[in-house]
């Protein structure tokens, strides 16, 4: 999985020239990433099939989302018939409408779709990225073992600075902690 910024975009970022530091900002940056991955999941877009249980119901919420709004790779199929043709698409909310209702069964629905926010990463979400891997270099949370341990202190996985924070609960699959 790649970042979500490039370490010499980080390094003009910092205002950084040498390369005696570029593994420890590569780590400072991977990790700030995977932190925002965390909370938006997905970021590029990327294919998934779903096997789901038919409830009844019109409708089903897809695991991933905001869906591609455009994607010729969609299909649903109950119990290996395609159904795609009579099925609607949500791509904000990641929801599956099927008029005649999804028949209850155990995983006899399965969905293929892409979902994401783009082939490439959304220019606010590689500012979060260099801003967070910045507050990681400034408060020099990598080098403090403990924050990565876990335990009862803060810890870097829930440090994050209120810009990034507000950039990241703009998004509608954002899952804060």
């Amino acid at each position: 999985m790649a970042d979500l910024a490039t370490l010499e975009q980080f390094k003009a970022f910092l205002g950084e020239e040498s390369v005696l530091v570029d593994e420890e900002l590569s780590t400072l940056l991977a990790a700030a990433s995977l932190h925002i991955r965390r909370h938006i999941n997905p970021v590029t877009y990327t294919s998934y099939t779903e096997l789901r249980d038919g409830t009844g119901r019109p409708w089903m919420a897809l695991e991933h989302w905001p869906l591609m709004p455009v994607d010729e790779s969609r299909e649903v199929l109950i119990n290996d018939v395609d159904v795609t043709a009579d099925c609607k698409f949500e791509p904000g909310s990641g929801r599956v409408y099927y008029a005649a209702g999804f028949p209850e069964g155990v995983q006899n629905v399965a969905v293929t779709y892409t979902a994401g926010y783009g082939d490439t990463v959304p220019e606010d979400l590689r500012a979060a990225c260099l801003m967070l891997a910045k507050f990681y270099t400034k408060s020099d949370l990598l080098a403090r073992s403990v924050f990565f341990e876990g335990g009862g202190g803060m810890g870097a996985e829930r440090a994050m600075p209120m810009q990034v924070r507000a950039i990241l609960e703009s998004y509608p699959s954002y899952e804060g902690s």
